[in-house]
């Protein structure tokens, strides 16, 4: 199934009676699971505030799904969450108290479709270990040629271990001339960004390991800049949204921050003006150039509607700035359409801006 409509029947009155029954539901839900009397084995050592986090988070994934109707999103943000929560001590029985406490909330705070409900949530529990796996089976979003796997696979041991020095030398190793320069950021930079976000979403990592991680890389990016004869005034802006009280969140912010500094440093090897921002940074801003492109990373159902608020901004400054938009979970939301040109990886939008 590719959408949610498939499985049960969404309406935007459904849409808004689940929305406004969450605040009462997870009340219940969390009464439910601290009267059992094996609380503290199903969640481990972590706090009740967690356990309150996996439930919003939770409640807000399957809002999304149905505002978006995207199977996909349902699945890829379930083994995601499920995956962080038991890496970090969560017991699987407690997904099974959960669901029934979900289970009898939320059909009798909107009773209207409370078949609907309770048909979405024994699909995901009766599909709880193959959602928990979803994650592993996803195709990696930056391909890399089989020449490059060891030299990655070496690269990111010294990134988890923090070795910003031997990180450096290997890069600098690998860039023998400006044809290698240029592919380090293809080819090795994206796809270890996007392995050390797999690792963790997947468990096989912690939140500190991967932040390392990432500090690492930042710092070996910094290390092979090169001074380039640009014009002064930038022409492409690199613009990370921030996604905000989701577990992971740190570390998705990190994620999307170093995509968006690695397209910026491709268009600047370019020779295409570039600057790396966060969007919160617009405000202070200008975009009357001619051309001008803002390039949007990380844009989700997590933060769409503050996305909006930045892309009217982007707008309001100019009219002719063109708005690019990289997201892999707004595929099937025809309104981002509204808001500027939907792209999938970076080589896209590249030709795209080297040909304006």
């Amino acid at each position: 199934m590719k959408k949610l409509s498939e499985l049960i029947d969404i309406s935007q009155d459904l849409i808004i009676s689940f929305k406004d029954s969450i605040p009462k539901s997870i009340t219940m839900v969390k009464s439910e699971i601290l009267s059992n009397p094996k609380l503290y084995y199903l969640i481990g050592n972590n706090s009740i505030k967690l356990l309150e986090d996996m439930l919003e988070e939770e409640s807000r994934i399957i809002l999304h799904s149905m505002e978006a109707d995207n199977f996909n999103f349902l699945y890829k943000n379930l083994s995601r969450l499920y995956s962080i929560c038991i890496n970090r001590g969560f017991q699987e029985e407690l997904f099974k108290i959960e669901y029934f406490a979900w289970n009898a909330s939320l059909p009798a705070n909107i009773r209207k479709y409370g078949e609907e409900i309770k048909k979405l949530y024994s699909f995901i529990y009766n599909n709880f270990y193959k959602i928990l796996s979803y994650i592993d089976l996803l195709p990696p979003k930056y391909q890399h040629s089989e020449d490059y796997e060891d030299f990655i696979r070496n690269f990111l041991i010294t990134l988890f271990d923090g070795e910003t020095t031997e990180a450096e030398i290997l890069i600098k190793t690998f860039i023998i001339d400006d044809e290698k320069r240029e592919k380090v950021y293809k080819f090795i930079f994206y796809p270890s960004i996007h392995k050390i976000k797999y690792l963790y979403e997947a468990g096989y990592v912690d939140e500190v390991e991967s932040y390392l991680a990432f500090s690492t890389l930042n710092k070996t990016l910094s290390s092979i800049y090169v001074e380039k004869n640009l014009e002064k005034i930038p022409k492409c802006f690199s613009i990370y949204v921030p996604t905000e009280n989701i577990i992971g969140g740190k570390i998705l912010n990190f994620y999307n921050r170093l995509e968006a500094q690695i397209f910026s440093d491709i268009l600047l090897w370019e020779s295409i003006n570039s600057l790396t921002i966060n969007a919160k940074e617009i405000a202070d801003k200008d975009f009357k150039f001619e051309p001008c492109f803002a390039c949007f990373f990380g844009v989700s159902p997590y933060n769409f509607n503050l996305f909006k608020n930045f892309a009217e901004m982007v707008r309001a400054k100019s009219s002719t700035c063109r708005i690019i938009i990289f997201s892999e979970d707004l595929e099937n939301v025809r309104a981002i359409s509204n808001y500027g040109d939907l792209m999938y990886n970076p080589k896209e939008a590249l030709e795209v801006i080297k040909n304006a």
